[in-house]
C-alpha cells in the first residue's frame, strides 16, 4: 500500500493531467487560432485594397501633376529669357 506522500503525489498528478486538455482539443483551439489569424489577414488585405490602394494611386496622381506643372513653368520662364519678353505667361493681351 502507498504511503501517505505518495497518495498525495499522485493525487496531484491526476489532478494535474484533467487541467490539461487532450491533445485533440489543443488541436482544435489551434485550428481556432489559425482561423482567427486568417480572418484577421484577410480584413487587413482587403481594407489596404479599399482603402490604401485608391489613396496611394491618388497621391501618386497629384505628384505627377505637380511635377507637370513645375517642368512647363520652367518650360515658360526658359522660352521669355530666350525671347527677351518679360511679361507674365498667364496675362493674355488682345490688341484691336
Amino acid at each position: 500500500m502507498p504511503s501517505g506522500d505518495e497518495l498525495i503525489v499522485m493525487a496531484s498528478a491526476f489532478l494535474d493531467s484533467l487541467s490539461q486538455p487532450p491533445a485533440a482539443a489543443r488541436g482544435r483551439e489551434a485550428a481556432e487560432v489559425a482561423r482567427g489569424v486568417g480572418k484577421a489577414a484577410w480584413l487587413a488585405g482587403m481594407t489596404f485594397l479599399v482603402l490604401g490602394l485608391p489613396l496611394i494611386v491618388a497621391v501618386d496622381r497629384e505628384v505627377a501633376a505637380s511635377e507637370m506643372e513645375h517642368g512647363l513653368q520652367a518650360q515658360l520662364a526658359e522660352m521669355q529669357t530666350l525671347l527677351g519678353t518679360t511679361s507674365s505667361p498667364l496675362t493674355l493681351t488682345t490688341h484691336c
